[in-house]
């Protein structure tokens, strides 16, 4: 089980996968969704495209407790106009 800041920092859960630290079967917990993230299907669309999940506050977690991990998408095609917010999207 990992517990990360997956929407401010996606760039420290690649280095974990990358050094082999976060395997496909690692529990991915999200934290610090604040009033800044996006609300509901957004939000999960973005985790799910991490491998992460969110969890209601004061949740008790279990590690080694089986949770279905959200596959990963081999590719995703951000389109949108100029200065659209394609580049923070894409990272």
């Amino acid at each position: 089980m990992v517990l990360l800041d997956v929407v401010g920092r996606p760039d420290a859960l690649a280095r974990l996968r990358a050094a082999g630290a976060v395997a496909a079967t690692t529990d991915v917990i999200a934290v610090h969704l604040d009033h800044e993230v996006p609300p509901g299907g957004e939000l999960r669309r973005r985790l799910a495209a991490a491998g992460a999940r969110a969890v209601p506050d004061g949740t008790t977690l279990l590690v080694g407790e089986y949770h279905a991990v959200p596959d990963l998408p081999r590719r995703t095609l951000v389109l949108g106009g100029a200065r659209s917010g394609k580049s923070v999207e894409a990272e």
